[in-house]
């Protein structure tokens, strides 16, 4: 075993501290948010995953649409290998050490939570998520690094937490084989890792990674780094207030055939009462 184990635990690197500092009340603010809803996402309160594949979904696109980028930066070819810019561009793509990717199981876990619930799932979350971000990543790579903070950082912490609150739920609840380990269900694997110790190592090696940092970015570049966390941190909350809406505007459709039929119920009576002479204001 290397002497960079995971049973000693890996302090955080100076770029991620800046992060961390300047985002710390937004970060508050976000887990309030998702700690007061995440109940509503569960047995009693719901008997279906379906809210929760809606919230997932949004958040979903993220990974998806940043790491698809991470994708990118390593096909890019380099323009100057001695240029500051390339430096950065290269140390950017081999950040993330192999298997820290969610892309391939949050798309299983939405693909099963479709097929057993009727998610609000919406297309267009991913293009949207791809569009802001390529724009942006073209001219500062660099700006991932807060994309690959934040959001790894958010499994391995809050994340362990929300895994538990989900595994609590039946398998029923889950429309899942009642053999399966709990924290293997399908819906939220993505909060799990292959990799030894549930991941531990694979944070540990991520961070090094990143601690590199301190060696290649110019001011001006963790600067962007620390302000592309805040907008992340502030866009993360403004999704919570789209899920709200959409759930809300799901749930309230689902009833739509009842108030079409007690609204049709009312035009007949109202065009008998006419037809009879009779004033629709009165009884």
């Amino acid at each position: 075993m290397s002497a960079h184990s995971y049973h000693s635990p890996t302090p955080n690197p100076a770029i991620a501290v800046e992060i961390n500092a300047a985002t710390r009340k937004l970060h508050t603010e976000l887990n309030k948010l998702i700690i007061d809803r995440l109940p509503l996402a569960l047995p009693p309160d719901t008997q279906s995953p379906a809210r929760y594949a809606t919230g997932l979904s949004r958040f979903a696109a993220i990974f998806v649409a940043f790491e698809e980028e991470f994708i990118a930066l390593k096909n890019r070819p380099s323009e100057n290998e001695d240029s500051h810019k390339d430096v950065v561009q290269q140390w950017v793509a081999t950040l993330l050490p192999l298997g820290m990717e969610r892309t391939a199981r949050l798309r299983r876990d939405l693909q099963h939570l479709q097929q057993v619930s009727s998610a609000h799932i919406d297309p267009t979350g991913i293009q949207e998520e791809r569009a802001k971000l390529r724009t942006l990543v073209q001219d500062k790579p660099h700006i991932l690094v807060a994309y690959a903070w934040i959001m790894y950082m958010a499994i391995f912490s809050g994340g362990r937490w929300i895994r538990q609150q989900l595994s609590s739920a039946s398998n029923d609840f889950w429309n899942t084989n009642s053999d399966e380990k709990s924290l293997d269900t399908p819906g939220f694997t993505f909060l799990s890792f292959d990799a030894a110790n549930d991941g531990e190592e694979l944070k540990a090696t991520f961070k090094r990674n990143l601690a590199q940092a301190d060696e290649i970015l110019s001011k001006e570049e963790r600067e962007d780094i620390v302000n592309t966390g805040e907008d992340l941190f502030q866009h993360c909350i403004e999704l919570i207030e789209k899920i709200d809406r959409d759930v809300w505007w799901t749930e309230s459709t689902a009833n739509w055939p009842w108030a079409f039929a007690v609204l049709g119920l009312g035009f007949v009576w109202l065009l008998w009462r006419m037809s009879t002479g009779q004033s629709i204001l009165t009884v």
